[in-house]
């Protein structure tokens, strides 16, 4: 069921007449999470107030990628260490097909790959175990099939502590990706056109 889904992500493949629908895994977390008007201002690029705390975890994200790039090492904060070919807030997409009406475009930005691992930076209180058996990484996992390993680096800035979770990926992982998809963006889905809110993404694959 889920195997024809894992190669969609070419522009040629996009099926004339069928309305493509733009989701994310934050959009959809929210949605399976009950967080309905969060879902829905994230699909619709609404601007959503920000706390102290997501403000300096996007401020320390711009300084951990403006390093990584700089001098391909992890920051001590995040444990340091040599990296081998660093791409960092790489973004990636993937069109996954839904039914005759609609198709599913996901997409992602991901903080770190390097050699087949994928590195997902955290700023705040939470510790990594609380990310671990998240969507995030088999969201991931279906954008990026050669990925083996997903790695949570958490910072915590008040404690100055370092946690870190590990999640080794597999083909089942991009699978229980999908199966999300499918469940929540349809849902979602039916919300969505029902209150007119429905946006045909136009843009590039």
């Amino acid at each position: 069921m889920f195997t024809k889904h894992l190669g969609l992500n070419t522009e040629s493949e996009r099926k004339v007449g069928k309305i493509t629908v733009k989701l994310s895994h934050s959009i959809l977390s929210a949605w399976a999470k009950g967080q309905s008007e969060q879902a829905i201002g994230y699909y619709l690029g609404k601007d959503l107030p920000a706390s102290d705390a997501m403000e300096l975890g996007k401020l320390n994200h711009e300084i951990w990628e403006r390093y990584i790039t700089k001098n391909k090492s992890l920051p001590v904060e995040l444990g340091g260490g040599k990296l081998r070919d660093p791409i960092t807030e790489q973004k990636y997409r993937k069109l996954i097909p839904f039914s005759d009406n609609y198709q599913i475009l996901i997409s992602g930005v991901l903080d770190l790959e390097d050699d087949n691992v994928i590195t997902d930076f955290k700023c705040g209180r939470s510790e990594a175990t609380s990310y671990t058996d998240s969507f995030q990484m088999d969201y991931y996992k279906l954008l990026r099939p050669d990925a083996k390993t997903g790695v949570y680096r958490c910072w915590n800035p008040y404690l100055k502590k370092l946690t870190i979770g590990i999640r080794f990926l597999s083909d089942k992982d991009a699978e229980r990706a999908l199966e999300h998809i499918i469940t929540f963006g349809g849902e979602m889905i039916l919300y969505l056109a029902s209150q007119k809110l429905l946006v045909d993404y136009k843009g590039t694959i």
